[in-house]
Formats: structure tokens, C-alpha cells, sequence
């Protein structure tokens, strides 16, 4: 029981130190800046006008409910959930929406850190109870790497507060945790868990949760159970994308959204991408973040990680890497229009499993085990290179 409060006294210190370096670097003076977007444009809709009106949908821009519309892009769930977490801040500290919804990202942040210490608490516990500080950086560099992540942070504060991909991302670097240690099996309660999630949070990621299961499965022969598991989680999900639509009709609100044809690109327009290559490597949208850096750095990373444990070990790092590409892939295939207008939201299917896969990957005992004084080296370099890095696109990002 000590052990276990002690590792958790650290864990929150380590938290701590790294939000509190965010905070200086620009975090807490955009954090009371406020801005308008999606949310604060819904959520005083919904004071101004009655339900008949807003049908608890979102409102794009002012006016959409004076005029009789409503955006039907998010789920019901979504917004409801984004309502209720800024109430406390609304309602309770009398801050404006336009200010509450900038904590978003720290819940959010808050997520993808206590998914790396539950699916490494093993791990960090045993790095823990190592009687070597050089060692415990590990632990305190490795939590960095993901609370530190800057696409959260950006995304959020700078772009869109209406983001259901950080969680949604978050849900499949779980899901490739099995994956990683070689699971035999389809671990059945949390995969069915994260299909329900998604079905319920974003409904877009039900065709990737889909191929996840395949991957997982790795026989195209699939047991009659689980096929009609995944088409009942697959039809709740088209229920819930289909829902906030069907409503408007009924009540006679006009809908309003961003349909699959121009969000494919198969509108026809050529005026923000020409064809797929283009979305990914030079969206219409200029990334101010490096995007190539976090995927080839954990392509390396990872290829040697793999040889490290070859033969010695179940693990398999480049096989969770390689499922891990199946969010991304799948919005960059079928959604390319999406991508390249909006690839801060799009890129945050790579680069947040990246920062999570190298942060998962170093509290591996099997990587700090094998660590001598020249590959320790050699990591400290690679985990400093990643830090200022992220700190670095925070920090300028904050102060555009």
C-alpha cells in the first residue's frame, strides 16, 4: 500500500513539474484568453433560445439558431458531455464560454497521461523501485513526452475547442497496447468498451475501429459472435451520426453540416487539395508543427526497439506502430479534403500514438533494462531532442 501511494505521489509531481513548465511557456496566459468558437456560439444559443429552436444541437456561428439551423456534426453525447464539463466554470466561477472552454485541453492532456500510467503501472512501478536516479528520469522524461505533447495543446487553444480526436486517439493507443505484448486473443471487454465509446463519442472512427478488430483478430474467418458484436456497436453508431439530422427533420430545423462528399473531396473542388499525396504532405492549411519528425522518430525508435528484443521477447513495437496508422489512414484516405483544411486535427492521429509509443516504449523494462552508459546516452539525447522539441511548438505556437 506505501509503494502504491508513494507511486502515486510521484506520478502527480512529475505531472505537475511539466504542466507547470506549459504554464510559463504561454499555457496560462492563453488559457484566460478568450476566443469564440463552436462551443461558446452552442452553448449561449442554448441560453438564448428555447429548445424548439436549438434542439440541443451545436451552432456553427452566431445566427445559425436565429435562422431556423443547426450544425448536426457532433453527437449528442459529444455536446452533451462539453456542456456538462463547463458548467462548473459557467456557472460556478462566472467565467464566459469563450474563456471555460479552454480547459478543455488540460482534461484532455489529463487523459492521455493516466493512460500511459495505467497501461505502464507495472512498469513504473518497477522503474521506481530501482535504486538509481538516472533511471528514475526515465519515468519523469517519458510522462513528459505525452503531457508535453503539443497537438493537444495547440489544437484546442488555437484552433478548435470542438475536438473529439484527442480521445478518440487515445482510445486506439489503448486498444494497441495488446497489440504490443503479442495478445493471442482479442482482449474482448475493452475492445468492445472503445467500440462503444466511439460509436457514442465520434462516430467517424467506427470504420477504423472496425479494421482494428481485423488486425487484431489477423484471420479474415471471423466467429459469428463477434461479428454481430461489431455490427451492434456499428449500428449504434450510425444511430447516433444519424440522429441529430433526423431530429432537425422532425421538427423542421434545417441541418447543416459538412456532408461526405465535400469532406472527401469527391465534390469535385480542387480548391484546398488536388488529390490524397498533397493532403498529407502539404495541406492547404500550413502545419506549424513537425509532422514528419514524430513519424520518423518513432519509425526509428521503433525498428530498434524491435531488433533489442528480438528473439528475447514477445513484445512487438513495430507491429503497435503499424496498428496505429489505422486512424490516421483511414481519415487520410476517405476524408483527404478533411485533411488538408484541417490538419490540426487530422495530424493528431499521428502524432499523439507517436509521442504515446515512444513514452510506452521507454518505460518498457525491456528497453531501461538493457540501457549501458553509452545508450543511456544515446536515449537521453533522443528523449531531449523530443522534449525542446515539443516545448518548442507550444511555446511559439501560443504566442502566434
Amino acid at each position: 500500500m506505501k509503494a502504491r501511494l508513494k507511486f502515486l505521489v510521484v506520478v502527480i509531481i512529475i505531472g505537475a513539474v511539466w504542466l507547470f513548465v506549459l504554464l510559463k511557456l504561454g499555457l496560462w496566459h492563453a488559457t484566460w484568453k478568450p476566443s469564440e468558437g463552436v462551443l461558446s456560439y452552442t452553448f449561449n444559443g442554448w441560453a438564448d433560445f428555447p429548445v424548439s429552436r436549438h434542439l440541443f444541437l451545436a451552432q456553427y456561428e452566431p445566427g445559425f439558431f436565429a435562422r431556423g439551423a443547426a450544425y448536426t456534426s457532433y453527437s449528442y453525447p459529444f455536446l452533451f458531455f462539453n456542456f456538462l464539463f463547463l458548467a462548473p466554470f459557467h456557472f460556478l466561477l462566472k467565467l464566459p464560454y469563450e474563456v471555460a472552454h479552454n480547459f478543455l485541453p488540460y482534461f484532455y492532456v489529463l487523459c492521455l497521461a493516466l493512460l500511459l500510467i495505467v497501461t505502464g503501472k507495472e512498469q513504473l512501478l518497477d522503474l521506481l523501485r530501482e535504486k538509481s536516479p538516472l533511471r528514475w528520469v526515465l519515468a519523469f522524461a517519458s510522462i513528459g513526452i505525452l503531457v508535453t505533447c503539443p497537438l493537444p495543446w495547440v489544437a484546442l487553444l488555437i484552433y478548435n475547442r470542438d475536438n473529439f480526436h484527442v480521445l478518440a486517439a487515445a482510445a486506439f493507443c489503448y486498444l494497441s497496447t495488446s497489440v504490443f505484448y503479442g495478445d493471442a486473443r482479442i482482449p474482448k471487454k475493452p475492445f468492445l468498451v472503445v467500440g462503444v465509446f466511439l460509436a457514442l463519442w465520434s462516430p467517424l472512427y467506427i470504420p477504423a475501429w472496425i479494421l482494428a478488430f481485423l488486425f487484431i483478430n489477423r484471420a479474415i474467418n471471423v466467429e459469428r459472435t463477434w461479428i454481430l458484436k461489431v455490427a451492434g456497436v456499428s449500428a449504434l453508431g450510425a444511430l447516433n451520426h444519424v440522429a441529430p439530422k433526423f431530429i432537425c427533420v422532425l421538427a423542421g430545423v434545417q441541418p447543416s453540416d459538412s456532408g461526405f462528399l465535400y469532406r472527401s473531396g469527391l465534390d469535385g473542388s480542387t480548391k484546398y487539395m488536388t488529390d490524397i499525396y498533397q493532403a498529407v504532405l502539404s495541406p492547404n492549411d500550413p502545419r506549424h508543427w513537425p509532422f514528419g519528425f514524430y513519424f520518423l522518430l518513432t519509425l526509428i525508435v521503433g525498428v530498434i526497439f524491435h531488433y533489442l528484443l528480438k528473439g528475447r521477447s514477445q513484445c512487438r513495437p513495430l507491429r503497435q506502430a503499424f496498428f496505429l496508422l489505422i486512424p490516421y489512414s483511414t481519415i487520410a484516405i476517405f476524408f483527404p479534403q478533411f485533411t488538408s483544411i484541417h490538419p490540426y486535427l487530422a495530424d493528431q492521429l499521428l502524432v499523439i500514438p507517436a509521442t504515446f509509443l515512444l513514452a510506452f516504449w521507454f518505460l518498457q523494462k525491456e528497453f531501461w533494462g538493457s540501457l549501458t552508459g553509452r545508450t543511456y546516452v544515446a536515449w537521453a539525447l533522443v528523449a531531449g531532442l523530443i522534449l525542446m522539441t515539443n516545448l518548442l511548438t507550444i511555446a511559439q505556437n501560443l504566442r502566434r
